[in-house]
């Protein structure tokens, strides 16, 4: 399942008469969880591009630029998406944003990663039977360079799905999922060539049965090369984590012998994992019909520092799963799946394994995009703390963006006094932060009536573009609850006082703002009195 939705974000612009009073908003300002305003209009972007049907895992690259890969087309190829920043597909790749490719038969992916050099790699299924790999150009064409067309599919033993995919420092792919028609798991080393790595289980290939039938359903790859992953089972029964060294041996300081199985409380999965700073693992997934968050310590015993016995089961909604897992460099941890079995869910949880209460009701958002079949399958985190869920709706892929954070909360007026006689408009532009965040990078601009000649006392920060009638005025940080005025003279022509009023224009840009509506605005100059004008 797979959803999105959008949010918007608004500065609030009072207009002033005369005296200067900007009046702040006093709880405008969005909360940590709420959908992110400047994404799609309203957080969530939905895409039926060639058939795009779902995601089922999401990247986030150097740029910024978001990253999906799935399923595409009733024929069920493998699709790969990227989005600009703000949402928009990126027409610089495949042309609208979309690429779809028969990797063979029955194909999809399921994982995705962006290299260094910015080409894109994804892993899944082929003809039902096999694993698959995919590199694309930064534009979205095949990787020739890539097994020769850009496809490698790869026959370990019986049916093979890839599931997840993990890049080494040195550039090698680590493939895993099943093998054996699911009875055991699978796990494939490639070169950056495509071809296999010999150097990993004598011909690029593990199989491991760990008990009864089981799978490795996500990987992640540790600073010092070890690999580790985390799926099920005892048919499906426990979660089972295993740690390999770099030549593909079972690493028996792990657990005693490599793998960690544990019964968190029912029939339990692990469906992702990441990894902490402190080496530490986190695992989500479920147990029964509830979300199951995990933490191991490096040697592969459960981290009794984390709700005491190393586990937390949730109940965010009916019958919940988590897909995807990150940690937050403050330490927090998010999981993202689904709750009620048909709506997009995002948990935070502190440090401790405890709800963090900031974040959405209760440390949880239940998101709709279509109020049926919506979930998140992938979670990554943005440069700047934003969170972004991959996944899918009834009216296809979806993408949500959520805040992490308390944002600022801009307010940005204009006022000004002046004489008929003398021709000379002293103008003030007021910007308030109503908080809770601080505002850096914001940016004011003020157009004056068209009869402006030239503008003098020009404050530090600003600048008068004669052709435009701009005044461009630049704050590097507003803290919270703070406010800065900007005053100059506007000399204005007097034959133009015979077609009052005037008009003065404001906008403000600010990055974190997630209210943009009160950042703009049109302020008219009378004659109000006598040879007196104001605005």
């Amino acid at each position: 399942m797979y959803r999105l939705r959008r949010i918007t974000t608004s500065i609030s612009v009072a207009a002033a008469a005369c005296a200067m009073n900007l009046a702040l908003p006093a709880s405008s300002f969005a909360a940590a969880g709420d959908l992110d305003p400047t994404f799609g209009g309203d957080g969530i972007v939905t895409t039926a591009i060639d058939g795009f049907r779902s995601a089922n895992a999401i990247s986030i690259q150097a740029d910024g630029k978001i990253v999906t890969a799935g399923v595409a087309g009733s024929s069920n190829d493998t699709g790969v998406a990227r989005f600009n920043t703000d949402g928009t597909l990126d027409t610089t790749f495949g042309g609208d944003g979309v690429v779809r490719v028969d990797a063979g038969g029955y194909d999809l992916a399921n994982a995705v990663a962006v290299q260094p050099d910015g080409k894109i790699i994804v892993a899944g299924i082929a003809n039902l039977t096999d694993m698959s790999l995919l590199r694309f150009n930064a534009n979205g064409t095949l990787d020739t360079s890539f097994g020769g067309d850009g496809i490698v599919t790869t026959d370990v033993s019986g049916v093979d799905w890839g599931l997840a995919m993990a890049l080494q420092a040195d550039g090698k792919i680590v493939t895993v999922g099943l093998a054996d028609n699911g009875a055991n798991s699978a796990f494939v080393r490639h070169n950056t060539d495509g071809s296999l790595d010999t150097t990993f289980g004598g011909d690029g290939t593990v199989v491991t049965n760990v008990s009864g039938f089981d799978q490795a359903n996500k990987v992640v790859v540790q600073a010092d090369g070890k690999i580790v992953t985390a799926g099920y089972a005892n048919n499906g029964a426990d979660t089972a984590m295993m740690r390999y060294n770099a030549d593909g041996s079972l690493d028996a300081s792990f657990d005693g012998d490599g793998i960690a199985i544990t019964d968190l409380g029912g029939i339990d999965v692990a469906q992702g994992v990441t990894l902490q700073p402190d080496g530490k693992i986190v695992t989500i997934g479920y147990v029964n019909s509830d979300t199951a968050l995990a933490r191991y310590n490096t040697d592969g015993t459960l981290d009794a520092s984390f709700d005491s016995d190393g586990k937390v089961i949730t109940d965010v909604g009916g019958a919940d799963q988590g897909f995807g897992v990150v940690v937050q460099a403050d330490g927090k941890i998010i999981a993202a799946g689904v709750a009620n079995g048909v709506s997009t869910a995002l948990t935070r949880y502190n440090a401790d394994g405890s709800l963090d209460n900031s974040f959405g009701d209760g440390g949880s958002i239940v998101t709709d995009v279509t109020d049926n079949l919506d979930s998140a399958q992938d979670v990554a985190l943005q440069a700047d703390g934003k969170i972004v869920t991959a996944g899918e709706s009834a009216t296809g892929l979806t993408v949500l963006r959520y805040l992490s954070k308390p944002q600022a909360d801009v307010a940005v007026s204009v006022a000004g006094t002046g004489s008929l006689v003398t021709g000379v408009l002293t103008v003030t532009t007021t910007v308030g932060n109503s908080g809770p965040d601080a505002a850096t990078g914001v940016v004011t601009t003020t157009q004056l009536p068209p009869s402006t000649t030239t503008v003098t006392g020009m404050p530090a920060g600003c600048t008068w573009t004669s052709a435009t009638r701009v005044v461009t005025c630049t704050i590097s940080t507003l803290n919270a609850g703070s406010t800065v005025t900007r005053a100059y003279r506007a000399h204005i022509s007097p034959l133009a006082f015979g077609s009052l009023p005037l008009a003065t224009s404001r906008t403000a840009s600010v990055p974190q703002d997630p209210n943009p509506t009160n950042d703009h605005g049109t302020d008219t100059c009378n004659a109000l009195t006598g040879l007196m004008i104001t605005c």
